[in-house]
């Protein structure tokens, strides 16, 4: 059963804001424990990892803004998912990106699969 796709609009949300922000204790309230980030860089499984992972971005000046956002139900995994197109300025490199993101039936981040566009 997918969770309440206003909840998920807010989640998503709260998501950008919190990275931006690099606020890794809200990202760890949102973040499913068992969630999986993939990426042109690699792969990390589970809540530690992915935070781990997010804390040496973090450690970068970066600049992230999401240019649209589209809700979806993924009929096949039964979950809330949301398409970000993204741009993101690290380290003098201007980054264009497709965030996609699966929330579970309590409304946490199930997974982050970001692709170059």
């Amino acid at each position: 059963m997918a969770g309440n796709p206003n909840s998920v609009s807010i989640l998503n949300a709260l998501y950008f804001k919190s990275f931006n922000e690099k606020n890794l204790n809200v990202l760890s309230t949102i973040y499913s424990p068992n969630v999986i980030l993939k990426d042109w860089v690699g792969e990390w499984v589970g809540k530690d990892n992915v935070l781990h992972e997010n804390r040496k971005l973090f450690e970068n000046e970066f600049t992230l803004i999401v240019e649209n956002t589209k809700m979806l139900f993924d009929e096949d995994m039964g979950m809330n998912r949301t398409i970000n197109d993204i741009v993101i300025e690290i380290n003098g490199e201007t980054i264009k990106a497709v965030d996609d993101i699966l929330f579970d039936s309590r409304n946490k981040i199930y997974s982050i699969t970001a692709y170059k566009r």
